[in-house]
């Protein structure tokens, strides 16, 4: 059975010339980690996003943190185990 890595899907893995906008470098470290993650979520996939995203939040343009938001979102969605996501900064 193949298993391919989780990235984001076309709509959101925008690129400057689709948008008209530049993702910041920060949101762009992020979204790297999470590339390299393989689903389900471990628990040191969660600690290495959550103090990088913990970092870079309060200085994320706007839309950069809609984006983390959502990548928070799918990493909730396909953790080892569901009580991992209190480890994830933000999440109550």
């Amino acid at each position: 059975m193949h298993t391919s890595n989780l990235s984001l899907p076309d709509h959101t893995s925008t690129s400057p010339s689709s948008t008209g906008q530049s993702l910041s470098d920060e949101y762009s470290e992020l979204h790297q980690l999470f590339n390299s993650f393989h689903p389900p979520y471990r628990e040191s996939d969660v600690r290495a996003f959550s103090l990088l995203y913990r970092r870079i939040y309060p200085y994320l343009p706007r839309e950069d943190r809609r984006k983390a938001e959502w990548l928070v979102d799918l990493l909730i969605e396909r953790l080892e185990k569901k009580e991992l996501s209190s480890l994830i900064y933000g999440v109550y």
